[in-house]
């Protein structure tokens, strides 16, 4: 626990205003700091894993103009959270998916590159479409909370095009070089960067979503389709001797998955077709009723609720595309089914011959299967 400022008799803070501005939930009591001592403390938090900020107990000293909550003034918490949507989200026990409703809770993810040599230098177009599919994760995984993503660089040119990336998928970059967690690429880089961040923030941040197509993730089928075997991280595992190259073994190439390969697949073909999309975590129907379709590759495993939140979805005029050779026939901890959950959206049952493709309506939507 650090104790970061105290409170007085002074005016509302800029670390305040400047929360408020930014959306990041109510800020601590942080009086007397100026704007620059406090990106500096920003910057000591998020290295710091997770960091319990406090202000003075004496709450009568702050006074008048801004209101605030106590639990909020008191405590905030920033995680540094590793794996997004890959495999290492269960291997290492620490998929954070279902904390996007937790308030006070601000989760940094740490998003790496493929090495800790060169950065993104040597990557493939295939393993830059994986890292956006990181950051369209950690973005949908954050909810309505802001996301913060470590921003990896070695030099600048590498640099900006991961920190382009983390922008434009509504991340919030902490800009640091490769492997360092408290260094920055070069100063003249940083102030470029984040001036122009600062002067477009109302576009990057502020503004709505315009994607009306969603990617439905599901750990569970992550799970139990990959079975925990290979990260699938990246796609790129020959690192040409590379001796902090992200994996030598082909077993964790995003190729040799079945579930993440699908996901990342959909990923790829909307990307390269210009279409806007967000990647769904857990949504609850009100986040699921704002896109017109909904893709749901390779979901094998789902929950009764989640699968009643999407019966309902297209009851009520959603559009769902559907992949899988056994769609929703186990449950979110792996049991079989005697049917497929949503058999009434698929107009087929299990042990009934799949069909290459089939379109069913249902209510006034519509379900598109295709079995490959």
């Amino acid at each position: 626990m650090i104790s970061i400022g105290t409170a007085s008799a002074a005016q509302p803070t800029a670390f305040d205003n400047w929360a408020k501005t930014a959306k990041i939930g109510g800020a601590a009591i942080y009086v007397g700091m100026s704007e620059s001592e406090m990106s500096s403390v920003l910057d000591t938090l998020v290295a710091q894993n997770v960091t319990v900020v406090e202000a003075d107990s004496d709450l009568s000293n702050y006074q008048t103009g801004a209101k605030f909550e106590l639990e909020r003034a008191l405590m905030r918490q920033f995680a540094e959270t590793l794996p997004t949507d890959y495999n290492g989200g269960t291997i290492y026990g620490l998929d954070a998916g279902f904390l996007k409703d937790v308030e006070g809770l601000t989760e940094v993810w740490e998003i790496d590159t493929m090495s800790n040599n060169v950065g993104m230098l040597d990557a493939c177009s295939d393993d830059w479409i994986l890292f956006i599919a990181a950051l369209k994760y950690a973005r949908g995984a954050a909810g309505k909370k802001p996301s913060w993503t470590f921003s990896y660089g070695m030099n600048a040119d590498d640099a900006q095009q991961v920190m382009a990336q983390a922008l434009i998928t509504g991340n919030n970059p902490y800009e640091l070089k490769v492997p360092e967690m408290a260094t920055t690429v070069v100063d003249a880089f940083r102030t470029r960067m984040f001036n122009w961040s600062k002067v477009n923030s109302p576009y990057l941040f502020k503004a709505d979503s315009t994607a009306t197509t969603g990617i439905l993730f599901s750990s569970p089928s992550r799970d139990y389709v990959d079975q925990f075997q290979g990260l699938g991280m990246f796609a790129t595992t020959d690192g040409g001797g590379d001796d902090l190259w992200w994996s030598k073994s082909a077993l964790d190439s995003v190729y040799k998955r079945d579930y993440l390969g699908e996901h990342r697949g959909v990923l790829k073909m909307l990307v390269n077709e210009h279409i806007p999309f967000n990647v769904l975590v857990v949504p609850d129907q009100a986040e699921l009723n704002q896109y017109q379709t909904v893709f749901m590759h390779n979901i094998q495993a789902i929950s009764d609720s989640e699968a009643q939140r999407l019966l309902q979805y297209v009851q009520q005029g959603g559009q769902l595309i559907v992949t899988s050779p056994n769609p929703t026939g186990i449950n979110e901890y792996g049991i079989a089914h005697s049917n497929y959950t949503l058999a009434d959206l698929f107009g087929f049952s299990l042990g009934q011959t799949l069909p290459s493709s089939k379109v069913q309506n249902y209510g006034s939507g519509k379900t598109h299967y295709f079995s490959a």
